[in-house]
């Protein structure tokens, strides 16, 4: 657990560590796969390949198509958005939802609702107020991932 100096700082580290973990861990996939890939293949990763490092989503999805490892399970799937649109939220609206959050009034408040519930933010208005409790559901959740990753990974087959 890292050490607590707030709830917001703590989803910002962690979210950090954890990007940093997956780019490495798929760059590491890319670099195996070269040897066995096809000069297509090759041109496409170059191409293309780079941009899994734009946003979560885009993560997400080369993992599973661009790797191969198959759909991230839905609950964790959308703990792991809960957690980085905390982490957003931080980073991009300095502790207030940020207007991307706030463009489907619906969306918004299920985004509300699953923050209290899940990680225990409260927000009055757009602002945010992250409790000690955040740190450790956030935390929990980043490597109940990481795990979910680990597994996938050594699941398949060895390239060499």
């Amino acid at each position: 657990m890292l050490p607590s100096r707030d709830g917001a700082s703590d989803i910002v580290a962690a979210t950090a560590l954890v990007e940093s973990f997956v780019d490495d861990e798929i760059s590491a996939v890319l670099e195996r796969r070269k040897s066995s890939s096809t000069a297509l293949e090759l041109l496409l990763l170059r191409k293309f390949g780079g941009d899994f490092r734009r946003t979560w989503p885009d993560r997400v999805q080369f993992l599973e198509k661009g790797v191969g490892l198959g759909d991230v399970p839905s609950k964790l799937r959308q703990n792991l958005f809960l957690v980085i649109d905390a982490r957003n939220a931080v980073v991009h609206g300095r502790g207030e939802l940020t207007p991307n959050q706030l463009g489907n009034e619906s969306k918004a408040l299920i985004l509300r609702r699953e923050l209290a519930r899940k990680l225990n933010v409260r927000s009055s208005g757009t602002r945010l107020q992250f409790a000690d409790e955040t740190s450790t559901a956030s935390v929990r959740i980043l490597i109940e991932f990481c795990y979910w990753l680990d597994e996938a990974l050594s699941q398949q087959p060895d390239v060499s």
